[in-house]
Order: structure tokens, then C-alpha cells, then sequence
């Protein structure tokens, strides 16, 4: 609290300064999050060469893709589904807070750009499932 004092102040004396969405604290200009809250998203250190889930260091491939692998060649998420990154996606998807996509997009830039295998052809979204298509779409109806 102290500290979104004295950037106000600063603010005053020195232009307005950024504002960490998550902690308040300062931010670099055209960014929304400081570099510690950027640092503190919650990454898979060790992922499954396939699809992705956390493995204990050294591991290459899970249990479940050595005895099935899927059917696409690889997987990159960088990330695990948890706060702060599980607020920020609901922010985005339920609020319309737009200006987390970007922020979210660059993370996930530079995420895969240090994974160390060559970039992927093609990002797809997760589809939505059909009731929800349609409630974003305004339909109402008894079901599908």
C-alpha cells in the first residue's frame, strides 16, 4: 500500500508510471505486469517430450504417452493452469479484459521461444463445447 503511494507521488513529479495488474507495484511502460509477478507464473520446468505434463527432472516421456502416444508430434505448455494465470484466462474470457491477451500471448512468446525445439507450425485453440458456443452466440434453447 506504502508503495502505490510513492509511485503516485513519483507519478506526479515524474509522469505517469505503470501499475502491476496483479501487486500494484511498478511496471514497465506498455506492460501490465511487473517482472517478478511475470517471473512468478507457474511453469513446467520438466515437460513430457509429447504432451506436455510435468515429469521429475531427467524424465523425457510420461507414463501414459510411452504406453499410447498421441496423435499429434508435440505439445508446449509452458505453463500450469494455476493462479495467477487461472485469473488472468478468466478475466479474459468471462470479463472481456483484452488487455491481458497480449500480455498472456508474449509470455507464452517467450516461453516457447527458449523451449529449445524448433517453433511449432501451427497454434490452435482448445474448442469450446457446444453449449457454451451457444451461449456466447446469445442462442437459448433446451440443450443440443
Amino acid at each position: 500500500m506504502v508503495n502505490n503511494w510513492i509511485i503516485l507521488a513519483q507519478s506526479r513529479v515524474f509522469g505517469p508510471a505503470a501499475l502491476c495488474f496483479l501487486c500494484g507495484a511498478r511496471a514497465p511502460s506498455g506492460r501490465l505486469f511487473c517482472r517478478p509477478c511475470r517471473e512468478d507464473f507457474p511453469r513446467i520446468h520438466h515437460p513430457c517430450a509429447c504432451c506436455g505434463r510435468e515429469l521429475a527432472p531427467g524424465g523425457v516421456i510420461c507414463p501414459a504417452c510411452s504406453r499410447r502416444r498421441p496423435r499429434y508430434e508435440c505439445l508446449i505448455a509452458p505453463f500450469h493452469y494455476d493462479y495467477p494465470l487461472s485469473l488472468l484466462i478468466k478475466l479474459l474470457k468471462y470479463q472481456n479484459k483484452i488487455e491481458i491477451a497480449e500480455e498472456l500471448g508474449r509470455a507464452l512468446a517467450e516461453a516457447v521461444g527458449s523451449h529449445g525445439r524448433p517453433l511449432p507450425e501451427a497454434v490452435i485453440p482448445v474448442p469450446l463445447h457446444p453449449a457454451r458456443a451457444m451461449a456466447r452466440a446469445g442462442c437459448r434453447g433446451t440443450g443440443i
